[in-house]
């Protein structure tokens, strides 16, 4: 899966074409590298615990090329869609962008608690 499909679902999200927003493919390889900054650390886990080797780091201020395979696990595309959808918006529609986050923290939420395995540590 590429960024492009990522950013593509995103457009899909806010019900736009491809053609009409050159402003938004523009902002995207960064909008999209912040969220792969920002969630890698949960991606590790996730990788971790389904036995995948782990990606490489990305900088916090890397730019991503929409025809690059998209960093982190396919299982974070719904998230990153929905982030990404909201970071497009937030300027324009600040309560739409809302909902589009808080799909993407539902999502990343829901990898949380049932994908990634709890772990203990004896307090000292």
């Amino acid at each position: 899966m590429t960024n492009r499909n990522i950013y593509l679902a995103a457009l899909s999200v806010l019900q736009e074409s491809e053609g009409d927003c050159e402003d938004y493919a523009a902002r995207a390889p960064v909008l999209l590298a912040a969220f792969v900054h920002r969630v890698a650390a949960l991606d590790a886990l996730y990788r971790e615990a389904h036995g995948l080797q782990r990606a490489p780091a990305i900088a916090a201020d890397a730019t991503l090329s929409l025809d690059e395979e998209f960093a982190l696990s396919p299982r974070f595309s719904p998230a990153a869609a929905y982030d990404l959808a909201a970071q497009l918006v937030v300027r324009d529609n600040g309560a739409f962008a809302d909902r589009c986050a808080q799909r993407c923290d539902a999502e990343l939420e829901l990898i949380r608690r049932s994908e990634i395995p709890a772990t203990l540590h004896p307090i000292s």
